[in-house]
């Protein structure tokens, strides 16, 4: 018995695998290639993925047809020349696929059940492969859904396999094993079977909402016991779209992000009259701790600096800089990339509560700091990270304590860019700038790089420059909000922080700089691989798939487990 894969496109079967017994395939693979024919796995910029990374399916060789009859630009789209050897046309299946570690290839999927949410890329079919490795999923099927407007999430169906049903944490726990945050689903549905079409494909559309299903698979629900703890879980209700949460149930095992949190924090303000900050989440992370915070006194503790988010260990802690918007709880998800007796701090900014004047200078903040976290270490060698703007306090506070005779024995720079970039500059100085980097870019970036050139400079002319835009140049800029949503109080933090960075001038530093580059840069940082870093310390350079914001984001698992091995080399 055999396995075959192929559309009409190809000649019907391309790939085949014989069937085996005793194989430990979750679900069979298409196999190989037949003979005359290439299969290729592309990216969205055309270019392989590596082995276990889901892409797109393309088929070459023989086998190929000359196009679609009387059709000639569905043909365009569909049979698109080889990037890899431009004398050979490719057949664009749609189908998303990964080579096996076994070199043969497992099909996940069609492309359009690819979804973007928050800025991330997600392949559902891969989410759904993950869950029926689980022994108690006998089936299913994941989806994006916008119950609420402008709050798209995903979903997971679930059809169990035998009794007693699996729960939500057993499956949230699995899935975290191996999937990043933002693909872990928001709900859980327990179904008896999945609805069909009359073709036999499940019927999408006639999946039920999630709100009323999740009880079904929730073990000793923690009910609320008080009026405090019954507002807090109306409003966790209505912001996460869930229903019922448990007074127990944490913030981030539900779904929730750094998006979502500013919404509840919002709500609770509203109801309550009490402003907390971002940070709150860190610390208290159920309903349950939340209710204690709120009728208590107003605690100063909340709005310190110092952030705790991993304690356990014996290895001196890493403390993390915030980016310009003052968000930390992106440090939540790198900490568990990180080795598990690693401690972990954040710092956030000075004056959040609203009741101090936020510092301006990078230097004061830097200061700031240095005694926060001499509260928890007061002594070296330091672990310092920060990331984006909190790169820029991060090395001042390095300079600061090497100053005064402390080692720093790590300094990470997470896509922080050299202050340099953001000082004002005459219109010659400008031109000198681009004109030396032009000169070390790759020829065929030569013409984008112009172009995006007088784009910004006819913007920051005047209206002009508007009838010549093709979209924002500043939307990819180094110092940008993580949120778009952001209230006045983190526009401020923002725009402080901007303001700081820009008129900062680092001196030479006497240590090494480990920087972690993203690989997608702005178009006028593309050349510099230092990022403006060289000639005022040693830098040894980690580069991180993605793009800035997503350093910390989507992509996080690669800068954690990148951190992990700096952090234990420079401990050995």
């Amino acid at each position: 018995m055999h396995n075959c894969y192929g559309p009409t496109e190809a000649s019907i079967d391309s790939i085949y695998w014989r069937c085996q017994r005793n194989t430990n395939y979750v679900t069979a693979p298409i196999g190989c290639a037949i003979a005359n024919t290439k299969i290729y796995i592309l990216d969205s910029d055309l270019l392989p993925v590596p082995v276990g990374e889901p892409g797109e399916l393309y088929i070459g060789g023989m086998g190929l047809a000359r196009g679609y009859l009387n059709r000639p630009e569905l043909t365009a789209q569909k049979f698109i020349l080889n990037p890899l050897n431009s004398f050979e046309r490719l057949y664009k299946t749609g189908d998303l696929a990964r080579y096996l570690s076994d070199g043969n290839i497992e099909f996940l999927g069609r492309i359009d059940h690819q979804v973007k949410i928050r800025g991330f890329r997600i392949e559902l079919p891969e989410i759904e492969t993950k869950l029926l490795q689980h022994p108690g999923v006998q089936t299913s099927v994941v989806m994006a859904r916008e119950d609420i407007p402008g709050d798209q999430r995903l979903v997971a169906y679930i059809v169990p396999n035998g009794e007693p049903a699996v729960t939500v944490s057993e499956l949230r726990n699995f899935l975290k094993q191996t999937l990043p945050d933002y693909m872990l689903p928001s709900a859980f549905v327990i179904l008896d079977s999945l609805p069909l079409t009359p073709n036999g494909k499940v019927d999408r559309r006639a999946l039920p909402a999630p709100d009323q299903n999740r009880s079904q698979m929730v073990k000793n629900l923690a009910t609320p016991r008080d009026h405090v703890e019954s507002q807090l879980a109306e409003i966790w209700e209505e912001v996460l779209g869930i229903q019922p949460v448990g007074i127990t149930d944490n913030f981030f095992d539900l779904g929730g992000h750094s998006l979502v949190a500013l919404r509840l924090l919002g709500k609770i303000e509203q109801k309550f009259g009490k402003s907390l900050p971002l940070s709150v989440f860190l610390q208290t992370s159920t309903i349950e701790q939340l209710a204690k915070i709120l009728q208590q006194e107003e605690s100063q503790a909340l709005w310190q600096p110092l952030i705790p988010i991993q304690t356990h260990g014996d290895k001196p802690p890493l403390f993390c800089v915030h980016g310009a918007d003052g968000n930390v709880l992106v440090f939540h998800n790198l900490a568990r990339y990180l080795d598990v007796d690693q401690p972990v701090y954040a710092l956030q900014p000075h004056g959040l509560d609203g009741k101090k004047p936020f510092q301006t200078k990078i230097e004061d903040m830097a200061s700031e700091y240095i005694k926060g976290i001499r509260t928890v270490q007061p002594k070296g060698p330091y672990l310092l990270a920060g990331f984006s703007a909190g790169g820029v306090i991060t090395f001042e506070m390095a300079q600061q304590l090497v100053a005064q005779g402390e080692k720093v024995a790590f300094l990470g720079l997470f896509d922080t860019c050299s202050p340099k970039y953001f000082h004002k500059l005459s219109f010659s100085q400008w031109i000198s700038r681009h004109w030396n980097n032009f000169l070390q870019i790759e020829p065929k970036e030569k013409f984008n790089y112009l172009f995006m050139g007088v784009q910004q400079r006819l913007q920051k002319i005047g209206e002009i420059g508007n009838r010549f835009s093709v979209g924002s140049v500043a939307e990819k800029s180094p110092l940008v909000p993580l949120e778009q949503n952001i209230n006045s109080r983190e526009a401020a933090v923002f725009e402080t922080q901007r303001l700081a960075v820009r008129d900062y001038h680092p001196q030479p530093y006497s240590g090494k700089i480990t920087l972690f580059r993203s690989q997608e840069q702005i178009w006028w940082l593309g050349s510099d691989r230092n990022l403006g870093w060289g000639g005022i310390a040693e830098v040894e350079i980690h580069s991180i798939p993605g793009d800035h914001n997503n350093i910390v984001r989507a992509n996080v698992k690669f800068l954690g487990e990148k951190l992990r091995d700096c952090l234990n080399s420079c401990c050995k």
